[in-house]
Parts: structure tokens; C-alpha cells; sequence
């Protein structure tokens, strides 16, 4: 048997031993024209400790705190829905800016009910439901809710409540999705205490379109393609 195939046998052994007892087998050196600035670095062996430092982890306090705090809201929203279904309210003696005319209107009654403005006239003149809930309006001033005319809701319902504490009773949400549908439906049958949500289509576009790139996108659908900065 020559030396080179005596040399290959060898090789093929130790391999072999290698696989079959890994522990006992030292990592291979990199080659010589690896060993400089650019070489990988030498894998540990099996005596070298493992790394005792924690991998990172995919959300931080702060994204679980946001997360506790929206659910917290939510479940507010769904129970003060609960213990607050639409009454009949008359708001009595009270100071009205009605936006209709200039000025205000003293001694008035309101009268609210299932959510709807049902009466508006003379405190001493405009009769009160029976079983209504009587809020005494003297000193106080009572003018028509806040409508928020541009609203974009993506993620959490969170900010109805700070609507309604606001004054806002209704908001046009911008850009439509079912389960914003879902809520306008709920909110309208008085099951879900939120303001009256008015709700536009799906978002099309994020940029106005120019009559140039209007005539573009029409071309570019019957004939081919065209490109304009206009």
C-alpha cells in the first residue's frame, strides 16, 4: 500500500472516530488562509461553558403594558355599556344654546329619550314623560353634542370614551372596516355606550389624485402604460 492511500485511510479512521465521539474530538483549525482579521471564530469547545446571557425578548414591558391597558378600556367600554342603557332623561331649568338663533335660551327642558332629542320648549310648558329621570339644570348650560368630522380608528376604540367625556357624541370615521360597522350597529341600538359613529368607505388612496393622473390611470388600463409627475 503506498503512503497517500495509507494517509487516506488514516483520515477516513479519525473521521470516523470523530463522528462517533464527538466530545473526544477537537474542532478542526480553520485554514492557514482563513487565519487572519476575516476568519470565523473558533466554535467553543465541549469544556467551554455555555453563554448565560438571556436570548431578547419579542416584546418589551412597555409593548405589554399598552396591550393590559387597551384591553383594560375595552372591558370599561363593555361594562359601562351594560350598566348604562339609554333612559329617559329631561334636563329641567336649564340655560339652552341651541345653535339655532343667536344667543341662548333661559328656563328650558330637554327631553331625551332612548338617545333622541324627543322635545325642546319652556320648562313650565313642555310636558315631561312619566318614569323619567329628572336632572335639575338651574345654573347650568346645555348646548347639542360635538361631532369630530375627521377620525381614523385602527386599532383600539379606546378614545370613545374620552369623546364622550369630551362632548364629542358623534365622529366620522374616514376609513371603514366591519367591525367598525359592527360597532355603528350596536351603538345605534343602544347597546354599546360610544358615540354615533358615521363611517366612510374603505381607504382608497393615500394621495389626491391630479386630472393628470386620473387620465393617466385611465389610459393605463385600456391601452397600456403611462408615466407623468404631473
Amino acid at each position: 500500500m503506498g503512503l497517500r492511500a495509507l494517509a487516506i485511510g488514516v483520515s477516513i479512521v479519525l473521521v470516523g472516530a470523530c463522528a462517533s465521539a464527538p466530545p473526544a474530538c477537537p474542532p478542526p483549525a480553520p485554514p492557514a488562509a482563513l487565519q487572519g482579521t476575516n476568519a470565523p471564530p473558533t466554535p467553543p469547545s465541549a469544556a467551554s461553558p455555555a453563554p448565560t446571557t438571556p436570548p431578547a425578548a419579542p416584546f418589551t414591558i412597555a409593548d405589554w403594558g399598552y396591550a393590559v391597558e387597551e384591553a383594560a378600556i375595552e372591558s370599561l367600554v363593555q361594562r359601562a355599556s351594560q350598566e348604562h342603557p339609554p333612559e329617559s332623561l329631561v334636563f329641567d331649568h336649564v340655560t339652552l344654546v341651541s345653535m339655532t338663533h343667536p344667543g341662548s335660551d333661559a328656563d328650558r327642558r330637554v327631553v331625551v329619550e332612548g338617545g333622541v332629542v324627543r322635545a325642546v320648549g319652556p320648562a313650565a310648558t313642555t310636558p315631561a314623560p312619566p318614569g323619567a329621570r329628572m336632572v335639575d339644570g338651574r345654573g347650568r348650560w346645555l348646548m347639542p353634542g360635538l361631532v369630530d368630522m375627521h377620525v381614523h380608528t385602527f386599532q383600539s376604540s379606546s378614545s370613545y370614551l374620552l369623546d364622550l367625556a369630551s362632548g364629542v357624541t358623534s365622529v366620522r370615521e374616514m376609513n371603514g372596516f366591519p367591525w367598525l360597522l359592527a360597532m355603528r350597529s350596536e351603538a345605534r341600538a343602544g347597546r354599546m355606550l360610544v358615540p354615533s359613529l358615521y363611517v366612510a368607505g374603505h381607504l382608497l388612496t393615500a394621495e389626491p389624485p391630479t386630472p393628470s393622473r386620473a387620465r393617466c390611470a385611465r389610459w393605463s388600463t385600456s391601452r397600456g402604460t403611462c408615466s407623468t409627475r404631473a
